[in-house]
């Protein structure tokens, strides 16, 4: 047998033993990973092939859940596919090689020291032909590194947007201001103001302010010119009379043109009238939710004077 080699120096160094001993469990006992594997290392050790093929078999066959530790796994692998070869199982062997190295790609071969040089060959020659899944199984587990690192840092960005969102909503507060009828009646675009439009607002503003302008402007100066005619000594020239009636005239425009602005600047308010009118201002973070840079940059320390019994003391003022 070609494992007879292997038994017989076995045999040797166990001199006074006919057996190895291999670990059993004690009633009501679960044995660790290791332990497990104890009892199958010691069967192939000690050359009692067809048990060491069947505890193997029990620890890691289909379904079973004997084995947790992905070492261990890979090792107790390894001396399956060694008790499968002395066993003459050369095709049972491979497939165990293969499932171990399919497990873990980047593994190393078999100890020198603990498997004879065709078990290491075999999982050579088995590695080998699997060169091409190794390496689509390597570039799966880059695309799948790759893909997890772009969804976790995915998953911070999210994170940092819905923070920030909740930081701006809690740094603002709404504010609902509750409009008046009457306040739409004044002229001057406060309706419009009043209704949250403010370029409107402005545009009455400014066109009703020129016109009132105009109309006061030529106020006076038609009340001047009366003035310069009820003048007896002043002479009374045609050139008087000409500014007087253009005086007149632009009076006359410019206070109906304010009437009409601002008749139209209080209908458009009164229907374009908002109820309410709701606006945000904002609104200090409470401390506790403000990042800690800011909260330090919050922190003083100060000297004062402070009262004490029969005069005053100095003392030292902070916030932290």
């Amino acid at each position: 047998m070609r494992f007879q080699a292997l038994r017989l120096a076995t045999l040797a160094a166990l001199a006074c033993c006919l057996e190895a001993p291999v670990a059993r469990a004690q009633p009501g006992v679960e044995l660790s990973d290791e332990a497990k594997l104890s009892r199958g290392v010691g069967l192939f050790e000690s050359g009692r092939y067809a048990e060491c093929v069947t505890e193997f078999r029990r620890l890691l066959g289909p379904g079973s859940t004997e084995l947790d530790e992905p070492d261990v796994i890979e090792r107790a692998r390894i001396y399956f596919a060694a008790c499968l070869m002395a066993a003459g199982k050369e095709k049972d062997a491979d497939d165990q090689f293969r499932e171990a190295i399919r497990e873990s790609p980047q593994m190393r071969g078999p100890d020198r020291l603990m498997f004879p040089q065709e078990v290491i060959d075999r999982f050579l020659q088995v590695r080998d032909s699997m060169l091409t899944e190794i390496k689509k199984s390597e570039e799966e587990r880059l695309r799948q590194a790759r893909a997890a690192a772009e969804a976790a840092a995915q998953r911070r960005a999210r994170e940092r947007d819905r923070v920030a969102r909740l930081e701006r909503l809690a740094s603002e507060e709404t504010v609902v201001t509750q409009n008046r009828r009457f306040i739409a009646a004044i002229p001057f675009g406060v309706g419009q103001f009043q209704n949250g439009d403010t370029a409107l607002g402005y545009l009455f503003l400014g066109t009703e302010v020129a016109l009132a302008g105009t109309a006061l402007g030529a106020m006076i100066v038609q009340l001047n010119l009366n003035a310069r005619i009820d003048d007896a000594d002043a002479p009374v020239t045609d050139e008087l009379n000409a500014n007087l009636k253009t005086a007149q005239d632009v009076l006359l425009f410019s206070s109906w043109g304010f009437l009409a602005v601002a008749a139209a600047g209080i209908v458009e308010a009164q229907l374009s009238f908002q109820p309410q009118v709701t606006s945000t201002r904002p609104r200090a973070l409470p401390r506790e939710l403000r990042p800690a840079s800011s909260r330090a940059s919050e922190a003083f320390v100060r000297p004062g004077v402070l009262p004490a019994p029969g005069g005053l003391g100095l003392g030292v003022f902070g916030r932290f």
